[in-house]
Parts: structure tokens; sequence; C-alpha cells
């Protein structure tokens, strides 16, 4: 998905984004990432995060 910035304005920019790459639960936290591949995140009572779970692992 495109914004009004150009790519260029920004060295670290996102340019493009595909639709629904983004998950929420019903208060607004994220709980997904398509992009990054997290597959859930869960998350306290306190609004911490609990745990993060990848599709795939991540390479260091």
């Amino acid at each position: 998905m495109d914004d009004a910035v150009s790519g260029s304005a920004y060295s670290d920019d996102i340019d493009d984004q595909s639709s629904g790459n983004y998950e929420y639960d019903e208060i607004g936290n994220l709980i997904g990432d398509a992009q990054e591949q997290i597959d859930s995140i869960e998350w306290t009572v306190y609004g911490k995060i609990k745990r993060i779970t990848r599709t795939q692992p991540r390479k260091l």
C-alpha cells in the first residue's frame, strides 16, 4: 500500500506494504505482521508483549 510520501524522502521508509499486512485484536493490539513473518503476538493484561511466534525462525 502506498502513502503520500515519496519513497526517496527517507532512507528507512517502507515503500510498499501489502494490504492486510497487519492484524489487530479487538482492542487494537498488533497480533500479526505478514511482512515480518510474525504469526502471532500474545499480550499480557498489563499491555506488555508475552510471546511472539514467527512462521519461520528469524536468521541472525
